[in-house]
Formats: structure tokens, C-alpha cells, sequence
């Protein structure tokens, strides 16, 4: 009986450290739809079955044919469960580092409001632009990705096509009026002070609020 006991101790352990494992290795794996679903139900069945197969052979090996107190049942299981998790908690320390610096680098990309560039924007899409003419500045002609931040600064309503100039995160471009639809408002991380605008149909009349 205390024999079942042990083994029933360890597979619950071998479980609980397999899922342990797998989340702490997961944390920061990017979500880019159903293959990668696949791929973490794939690791998940994986991760389950190499612990729990471990710790039921660690009991075997161990244990079986011996009876031991329980304190030191759960010392093995320890002992066990501490050699698995810890490179796994040194893999996610070292995910979660690289993860803040790149969200520190990406913090200090975002655009800044100033008097030229007041009303913060974020592209709701991919949006296409043209290169823009501000002297002094990175001239750019690439998409805009969707969710990226971006000032709002001139906007030329007499051209064809009508456009705006647009600080983003890795510099200054023009959006054609095809394309300002693709943009929703931010007042709170407009420049403090300035009168928010209505929308993004920058040329019309009574844009801003009052």
C-alpha cells in the first residue's frame, strides 16, 4: 500500500512539474494562430509525457522494492522536481529579460508630442505611405503596421492626393486621405493642451472640439 502511495506521489508530481515546465518555457511565445496552437498542444502532450515518464522511472528505479518513510519519498520527489524546473525557470528569467528590454527599446521608439506633431493616432491596419520632405528628418516609404502609434502633423488639402505627415515610431512618412480612415484617435496622449480633433477626416471644417 505505501508502495502505491509512493508511486501515485510521483506521476502526480511528474504531471504537476510537466505543466510547470511547459508554461514557464511557453511565457513568451508569440500567439500567431492555429499552427501555433498545434505546436504548443504538440510540446504540451510532449513535456506531460517526458515527466511523467521520468518520475515513473525515478520511482521505479528508486523505490519499488523498498518501503521509505514519507518524508523521504517527497525529498526524492523534490530533489527530482527542483533538477527539472530549474534550467526551466533559468530559461524563462532569460525570456523575461530580453522580453523588458525589447519593450523598453520599443517604449522609447514611440513618438513624442510636440507643437509640429500634436494629436497621437494609431493605425488600426497595415497602412501604406509615400516618403515624406521634412528637412532634418528620416525620409520613409514603407506600411505602417497595424497598431503602431504615429503623430499627426501637417496636412496638405490642396494636393491630389490630399495627405498628412505623420510622425511614427521609425520616423516621419505621408498618408494619402485613402488611407486616414485606417487611424483611431488617442486624445489622452494628445500634446497637453491642445484641443482634440473630432476624427480623422482632417480636412473638413470644425474638426477639432471646442
Amino acid at each position: 500500500m505505501r508502495r502505491l502511495c509512493s508511486f501515485v506521489v510521483f506521476a502526480a508530481v511528474g504531471v504537476c512539474v510537466g505543466l510547470a515546465a511547459w508554461s514557464a518555457l511557453l511565457a513568451f511565445s508569440p500567439n500567431c494562430g492555429y499552427d501555433c496552437e498545434v505546436d504548443r498542444l504538440n510540446f504540451f502532450i510532449i513535456t506531460e509525457a517526458a515527466c511523467l515518464t521520468g518520475f515513473i522511472g525515478l520511482w521505479y528505479l528508486a523505490l519499488r522494492n523498498t518501503r521509505h518513510p514519507a518524508k523521504r519519498v517527497f525529498r526524492v520527489c523534490f530533489l527530482a522536481a527542483l533538477l527539472v524546473l530549474g534550467p526551466t525557470w533559468a530559461v524563462y528569467g532569460w525570456n523575461l529579460y530580453t522580453h523588458y528590454r525589447e519593450l523598453e527599446a520599443w517604449y522609447r521608439r514611440l513618438p513624442r508630442p510636440s507643437l509640429e506633431f500634436s494629436h497621437m493616432a494609431i493605425a488600426t491596419r497595415a497602412v501604406p505611405t509615400m516618403s515624406a520632405e521634412s528637412e532634418g528628418l528620416p525620409h520613409l516609404s514603407r506600411r505602417i503596421l497595424q497598431w503602431e502609434r504615429c503623430l499627426i502633423g501637417t496636412t496638405a488639402c490642396d494636393g491630389n492626393p490630399r495627405t498628412v505627415e505623420l510622425r511614427c515610431q521609425d520616423g516621419i512618412v505621408n498618408v494619402s486621405d485613402a488611407h486616414w480612415h485606417a487611424f483611431s484617435l488617442i486624445p489622452s496622449e494628445d500634446l497637453p493642451g491642445i484641443l482634440p480633433l473630432r476624427s480623422m477626416a482632417l480636412c473638413t471644417d470644425d474638426n477639432v472640439v471646442e
